[in-house]
């Protein structure tokens, strides 16, 4: 339908839905794995600007037959963060809505581009990913849900140097890399070492197809200079993303349990146990995919507008008919 959503936060969605979906059966060892992973904030509705409306449009009372009772759709926010020093809270790179639809069998991913000038509570109009930074993942969701009149709740946070562990431990993925990316993916490269400090640098020394590893994958993930910077970067973090889900979906039991555990050590999220549980029973195989990029082409226009003194660059968009899209993808 549009652009696969993009960021770090994405790829580790595939990885987490395909992990969770072999461990409830495995008793103490579970737990205390799921545990590690839950313990995120929860938030009352009027902090997140919750619109009740929405909630009662995503009620429903049939519930899919099975061993286990669960609710008709699990919404979750995923919050990637490109955090570079340890006392700040970071700027959410990835802004990803996901839907889980256990009736219709489907996972709607919806991406929010982090430049989109939206109204931040407390803080005035500024850049989406700038609510992170201001107020972490309550100021986040609330100006998701502020924004776009919806009532999401649930959030994971990941640090994007997670993916690139986590694309290691499935064997890489195989990309074709473009003779006009080689120079930006080994910057990237270059980049990535220098943050984790760990002089790690596998530079891509050809165009053409490749198994890329864990920081090759990531660093062409983030590559925004050539083409049409962020919009192309979200098409080549689908191809990153298809050739990862294609992975997850055959990974064995031990493979599963050794990412499991490298995620709960990784990931913050206020899903509890009973929803993790939900999620784990499902097999994905079967699921179809569904995106959507926010804002819609041919609904904004690209600006500089003045944020706090300093020129901006920024999506300025039509919220109202955003909202409206980015509802009926969701509800229908």
């Amino acid at each position: 339908m549009f652009d696969m959503p993009n960021g770090t936060g994405r790829v580790f969605l595939f990885i987490f839905l395909s992990l969770i979906a072999v461990i409830a059966i495995f008793g103490v060892y579970t737990y205390n794995v799921l545990s590690r992973i839950t313990g995120g904030e929860d938030f009352s509705h009027e902090e997140l600007f919750v619109d009740y409306s929405f909630i009662r449009a995503t009620q429903e009372e049939n519930q899919p037959q099975g061993s286990i009772r669960k609710p008709p759709h699990i919404f979750i926010a995923v919050f990637g963060i490109d955090k570079r020093y340890v006392d700040e809270f970071g700027r959410s790179d990835t802004n990803l809505l996901v839907k889980v639809d256990f009736l219709k069998r489907k996972i709607k991913l919806v991406s929010i581009m982090r430049d989109l000038l939206v109204e931040i509570p407390g803080h005035g109009r500024n850049k989406f990913n700038a609510a992170f930074a201001y107020g972490e993942a309550k100021l986040a969701l609330g100006t998701l849900n502020l924004n776009f009149a919806l009532g999401i709740v649930k959030y994971v946070i990941v640090d994007f140097q997670v993916a690139e562990k986590l694309i290691d431990a499935v064997g890489g993925v195989t990309i074709e890399v473009k003779p006009e990316e080689l120079e930006q993916l080994n910057l990237c490269i270059k980049e990535l070492a220098r943050l984790a400090k760990d002089n790690y640098v596998p530079l891509v020394r050809s165009p053409g197809v490749h198994l890329l590893n864990g920081r090759q994958a990531v660093g062409y993930a983030r590559i925004r200079k050539v083409g049409m910077g962020d919009y192309e970067r979200t098409r080549r973090q689908q191809r990153v993303l298809t050739e990862l889900f294609k992975k997850a979906k055959l990974m064995s039991l031990t493979t599963k349990f050794r990412l499991l555990d490298l995620v709960s050590h990784s990931v913050r999220t206020n899903l509890t146990l009973e929803e993790l549980k939900a999620l784990a029973f499902e097999d994905y195989n079967s699921y179809e995919l569904e995106t959507l990029r926010i804002p819609v082409w041919g609904t904004f226009r690209e600006e500089t507008v003045n944020i706090n003194g300093v020129p901006s660059f920024v999506l300025n968009a039509d919220l109202e008919k955003n909202k409206e899209l980015l509802q009926k993808f969701l509800l229908e």
